[in-house]
């Protein structure tokens, strides 16, 4: 057989425990919703990269890991908050709420993080991003 929709693509199945109760499936999001969150994630890195910019080359492009994490240090706890919120929000957007913006906020900061990754990868580039962050996640499923 050719091309089969229905292996196409794993299911987008989530586990948060030990950290919280909540674990399940996403539904597979709208174009709409992938769109929703992919500008809003554009927004938010804009809004970092300019927030306390000193200097003009500074609302450039940031390329380097070191040079966003000295920009991320400038900022005051209640914009980094804001943009976590906002993250928050996007994400449970484009999941339909499954899993809720609630259960988001209830993950520590770096399993959030690897969960923002992890979904991401799989809009972008599902054949590869189960490949690039299973062992990753089994450490947070306990495996």
């Amino acid at each position: 057989m050719g091309f089969d929709a229905g292996a196409a693509v794993e299911k987008l199945e989530y586990d948060f425990r030990p950290f919280t109760k909540a674990h399940g499936t996403t539904p597979e999001p709208s174009d709409d919703q992938v769109f929703t969150l992919m500008d809003t994630i554009r927004t938010i890195v804009n809004e970092i990269r300019t927030a306390n910019a000193t200097s003009e080359e500074e609302t450039e492009d940031v390329v380097d890991a070191q040079e966003a994490i000295a920009i991320l240090g400038r900022l005051q706890k209640e914009q980094v908050e804001e943009f976590r919120e906002e993250l928050i929000q996007a994400y449970s957007l484009c999941t339909s709420g499954i899993p809720s913006a609630d259960e988001l906020r209830e993950l520590p900061y770096r399993v959030r993080s690897m969960y923002f990754g992890w979904f991401l990868g799989q809009l972008n580039r599902p054949e590869s991003a189960a490949v690039d962050t299973n062992s990753s996640l089994r450490v947070v499923n306990g495996g």
